[in-house]
């Protein structure tokens, strides 16, 4: 008998319930567009958020009747619920992107995916877009830890937050020696203390993330006895877990915060804490999932940050959720590097840096910045 040689069906990763849960945590606007496309002709502008659900709820039903399996409905009502909403894509691809940690949703998340969807979905539409997105939030500042905690270095010794100067390396979860781009002083404020049964402690704004034997968590959700923090070793990176002893309120701090190239992360007292940001990774696969002839310039101020967000993105695109969900997506071969390529239906990406590789001659639908200033040279 012959091999079979046909290509793997692709199945999806995620559940039914995976599906009502995301649709659960949509705003109105989301709710809105996605339940456009089958109703255009309702007000459900007017409509209140209970009723855009139920109608939605009612939507799915209907879909998964008439359904031939229901990997063929969780395919159809996925791809068009994500299609609709930044939000619904963002929290299913959070785990495609190569670095990024466990999804840590903040006030912050919402707000940005609401905006993004504001701008962009006119473009999806042929129409004018009704403004531009500046994001003017200091990197960091939502993840600041007491200044003078201490912070594991790049040879194995320990130095205070304070004393940290950019150019300086740390280590983080990986063991490597990663160089500090910036460093971000973020004044007074309310902290909470989490010590271990080993006598380390981390004394750090509530929204700081903490990586845990459950994944990243906020350190104002951290429990005692039932958490397990990561640790490393007090003269270099020898892996454990540390038992949470006690959480209490800290008072005001001045605190800071490390933008590290590469990890993302730094060891505070032996304890794990990591920077993360992806605007520039999944923005543009979403937008190909709704206009995949969209062209799409990105940059920074560096080649190295610029093209790896690029790839980062491709390997999404390339990756089994993202083609089964957006068949039609299908990059070249002619045009398939890390910092320039091209989809089969026209759409392209193209990156540039702010005073180095330049953009001319590319036309956009979107042009995105992500760090367009080098931190070294800010205040010259």
């Amino acid at each position: 008998m012959a091999a079979d040689t046909s290509p793997a069906r692709l199945e999806p990763t995620w559940t039914h319930e995976d599906l009502l849960s995301v649709l659960g945590k949509l705003s109105s606007v989301d709710l809105t567009r996605f339940l456009k496309a089958t109703y255009p002709d309702e007000p459900l502008e007017t409509w209140t958020r209970l009723a855009l659900l139920e109608l939605s709820l009612t939507l799915l039903q209907t879909w998964e009747v008439a359904a031939a399996t229901p990997v063929d409905f969780l395919v159809q009502a996925t791809r068009s619920l994500w299609r609709a909403s930044f939000e619904a894509f963002v929290r299913l691809f959070w785990n495609e992107v190569p670095v990024a940690q466990p999804l840590l949703w903040n006030w912050h998340m919402g707000v940005y995916c609401s905006e993004i969807s504001r701008v962009a979905t006119p473009i999806f539409e042929g129409i004018p877009s009704p403004h531009d997105i500046i994001c003017n939030v200091s990197p960091g500042s939502s993840k600041p830890v007491w200044e003078e905690m201490p912070v594991l270095m790049g040879d194995g010794t320990y130095k205070p937050l304070r004393d940290i100067v950019v150019g300086d390396r740390v280590i983080g979860k990986s063991d490597k020696p990663c160089r500090v781009t910036a460093v971000h002083q973020q004044g007074l404020l309310p902290c909470v203390s989490i010590k271990t049964v080993g006598e380390r402690e981390v004394v750090a704004a509530p929204d700081h993330p903490i990586l845990t034997a459950c994944g990243w968590m906020n350190a104002g959700t951290i429990v005692p006895v039932r958490h397990v923090l990561a640790m490393v070793g007090k003269s270099g990176w020898e892996h454990s877990w540390g038992h949470v002893k006690s959480v209490s309120d800290a008072g005001e701090r001045p605190c800071r915060c490390l933008t590290v190239e590469g990890d993302e992360s730094f060891v505070v007292d032996g304890v794990v804490v990591h920077n993360s940001s992806v605007w520039s990774v999944l923005l543009p696969c979403w937008a190909w999932a709704n206009m995949p002839e969209a062209r799409i310039i990105t940059g920074s101020h560096t080649d190295i940050l610029v093209t790896d967000l690029a790839a980062y993105s491709r390997d999404v695109m390339k990756g089994n959720t993202y083609r089964l969900l957006y068949p039609a997506v299908e990059l070249t071969e002619v045009q398939d590097s890390k910092g320039y390529y091209r989809n089969t239906r026209g759409g392209e990406r193209f990156t540039c840096t702010v005073a180095g590789k330049s953009p001319t001659g590319h036309h956009a639908h979107y042009v995105n910045f992500d760090d367009p200033f080098d931190p070294m040279k800010i205040l010259s």
